[in-house]
């Protein structure tokens, strides 16, 4: 079941790019397996050994590109044996061999990268091609130095408590107990901050900049090729999430300091106008004809301002009253009357105040949603139909070659023209497809109800003082979002009502993507603010000033020390060598946030 509901699925080589990858190596055919030292990463190699009546033409299709149409490899004749060819060793791949239409045998392997492997056909008496397939070269393991990274970094983790810890007892409590700066420090004032939120949030920012830096090459750190979800999948949508958490809190500071309305819209209009910029300056855009318009702070604060619209001037129900008795007998589902230690009637948070108060708003915001839907299922796209949620390309057997996203892609191109969205998809390399925006209009209505869904666990956290209590709805909330997003996608990667999709922000991947993100904010919010057996750190650094390391990684991503590679004409990018830049290039930025967090040099929008 977990296998097919979170499908870790994402871009695979096709078999004509990875040709040339290798072909641009050894230039000839090889009948000799080529050096492991000069295969791309994520490759093995394929020869066919045949003896037969007749000529077969060898077809490979990757069994996670859905319904694709097979891809021709080569013919191979009659008591011949095959040079090399190069696969992706990503994932399982279906190898055919056919003679005009008819398909004489077919057989489901996964090669491992590096290896080199010889398929065997005979021709037997029965008039039936037989497949069997042989290790010539073995593998190499590929997540060796993956492991290697996590057991040191789970190494440091463990040991930093007790590093901090003995910093902590031999220089700090060796200071003069009467040092007035120290006292003065401790008389100021401190925020009633929540510490997970920030660990949340830079929990996200560091995953964010890891994949976005390359994530070592393995398919895992990297977006979803289609239907699906990857570890690379989850920052963004965790980030929107987050922001809905905050904004509740926010608004209630400004309310309590009695700022007018005005005052409050346009400091909201402000920052998404801000985001949005920001979001324009990054796409870099050097040709005004072919500038991409929409992006991830574009997404930003288009959200930012229509949730900001929702709290603001939607009605919310007036919250109940104390009641007039002196007992605490009389109970509501929004109120619950007990006593004090000195027998004072005191009146609790009701089981769905959170809910219940802002019931209107919920229906307002749930309007996006029915926008989606009706736009996504019943907009005739000219060419495509209505309905249609699949890759376009060579996806569903070649139908919709052009219909990448349906509705989603349709709507981008009749707004801003094609030559301003995302020309390099996901679905680019795999299912051969053109441009399509996965922060695309339609996906605003999403993130919308998404980042609403985040300002529900603001509320938990304003409404109720209990941490049980807050402990409690998290996990009902995460555990409800997640089961309604299942229920979507129908447990199954391809073949549900509405599959997991974070192209198309669907339905199953916002409440998916709601449901996981209640449930870490719960871990998180146990381990700092309850239990405090970890202080967040490093997240909480980097969550503390999230914009300035997005920006920065995006603008410096390409110097040193953040990324750094060998020229040379013979280097070919293996997953140690990449891995090692990739973890240097991010630890300097958790390096920059620790300065800055101590610096208390934070940056706000």
């Amino acid at each position: 079941m977990a296998r097919h509901l979170y499908p870790a699925l994402v871009f695979l080589i096709s078999f004509v790019s990875c040709f040339s990858c290798i072909f641009s190596i050894t230039n000839d055919c090889s009948y000799t397996p080529i050096a492991e030292d000069d295969l791309p990463m994520d490759v093995a190699q394929v020869r066919v050994m045949y003896k037969g009546p007749f000529e077969l033409s060898f077809y490979a299709t990757s069994t996670y590109c859905f319904e694709c149409v097979p891809q021709f490899i080569a013919n191979v004749s009659s008591d011949n044996t095959t040079c090399y060819f190069p696969v992706s060793s990503q994932y399982p791949i279906n190898f055919e061999f056919r003679s005009s239409t008819t398909l004489h045998v077919s057989q489901i392997f996964h090669p491992l990268e590096h290896a080199a492997y010889s398929i065997h056909l005979t021709y037997n008496i029965t008039n039936a091609t037989l497949m069997s397939i042989i290790e010539e070269v073995p593998p190499t393991n590929a997540y060796i130095p993956l492991w290697i990274c996590f057991f040191v970094f789970l190494g440091a983790a463990i040991a930093w408590p007790f590093i901090s810890f003995t910093y902590r007892k031999v220089v700090k409590y060796n200071k003069v107990k009467g040092d007035d700066d120290e006292q003065e420090e401790d008389t100021k004032p401190k925020k009633n901050r929540i510490s997970s939120l920030d660990a949340f949030r830079g929990l996200c920012i560091l995953v964010m900049i890891f994949v976005n830096y390359g994530g070592g090459g393995y398919w895992f750190f990297n977006h979803s090729v289609w239907d699906g979800l990857t570890v690379a999948d989850l920052v963004f949508p965790w980030f929107i999430f987050i922001m809905g958490i905050a904004m509740p809190m926010s608004f209630s500071s400004l309310e309590k300091r009695r700022v007018p309305v005005s005052a409050i819209m346009k400091k909201v209009i402000q920052r998404s106008i801000i985001l949005f910029g920001l979001g324009l300056f990054l796409n870099n855009g050097s040709s005004i004809g072919t500038w991409r318009i929409l992006g991830v702070l574009q997404r930003f604060g288009g959200t930012y301002l229509f949730t900001s619209l929702i709290i603001v001037f939607v009605p919310t129900l007036k919250k109940q009253e104390r009641p007039r008795s002196n007992t605490a007998s009389e109970s509501t589902l929004l109120l619950t009357p007990s006593t004090n230690e000195a027998g004072e009637l005191v009146v609790k948070p009701g089981l769905f105040e959170d809910l219940y108060v802002y019931i209107i708003q919920w229906i307002v915001a749930s309007f996006s949603i029915v926008v989606w839907l009706c736009i996504t299922f019943l907009l005739n796209v000219p060419g495509c139909g209505r309905g249609y949620l699949g890759p376009g390309g060579i996806g569903n057997f070649g139908m919709y070659q052009n219909c990448t996203g349906g509705a989603a892609l349709y709507v981008d191109e009749v707004i801003f023209g094609s030559d301003h969205i995302f020309n390099n998809p996901t679905t680019k390399v795999m299912y051969e497809t053109g441009s399509f925006d996965p922060e695309g209009t339609l996906g605003y209505l999403t993130s919308i109800f998404l980042c609403f869904i985040g300002v529900s666990l603001g509320r938990i956290f304003l409404t109720y003082r209990s941490p049980h209590e807050k402990i409690i709805r998290m996990v009902l909330h995460g555990i409800f979002w997640g089961a309604l997003g299942t229920l979507l996608c129908k447990g199954s990667q391809f073949t549900g009502w509405i599959p997991i999709n974070k192209n198309l922000w669907s339905l199953s991947f916002i409440f998916v993507m709601a449901g996981t993100g209640f449930l870490v904010q719960c871990l998180f919010y146990l381990l700092i603010d309850v239990f405090e057996v970890w202080n967040g750190s490093p997240f909480r650094f980097l969550g503390t000033n999230s914009i300035v390391l997005y920006m920065g990684h995006e603008i410096l991503g390409r110097y040193f020390p953040f990324s750094f590679s060998n020229n040379m004409a013979t280097y070919v990018p293996q997953h140690p060598s990449l891995l090692l830049q990739n973890v240097i290039g991010t630890s300097v930025w958790v390096l920059i946030g620790y300065l800055k967090y101590v610096k208390k040099f934070f940056v706000k929008i």
